[in-house]
């Protein structure tokens, strides 16, 4: 069974913002997807805009309950028709 539409959509523009992130010089396997979300309202908004934000992996804990360092945030906004991505508003 394929995944839906939806859920195809949002891999899709993940991989595009992590494609991105080394033109940042960040490394990719040092951080992880901490939300991802579409642009459906505010100037721009489009069902093919995302927003996808990464947290270094250090500040993130392994084990249930333990705390989330502050910082280390990486904001990556893509448009997946254009298959464009952009730093994001917001993080480090």
């Amino acid at each position: 069974m394929s995944a839906p539409a939806s859920n195809q959509e949002a891999n899709d523009a993940v991989s595009l913002a992590v494609g991105f992130l080394p033109s940042l010089s960040v490394s990719p396997e040092e951080y992880r997807v901490f939300f991802v979300e579409n642009i459906l309202s505010g100037e721009g908004a489009s069902p093919t805009r995302w927003r996808i934000g990464f947290k270094r992996r250090a500040l993130v804990p392994d084990q249930p309950g333990g705390r989330i360092g502050k910082g280390g945030e990486v904001y990556v906004e893509v448009d997946t028709s254009a298959r464009h991505a952009q730093r994001g508003k917001g993080g480090d």
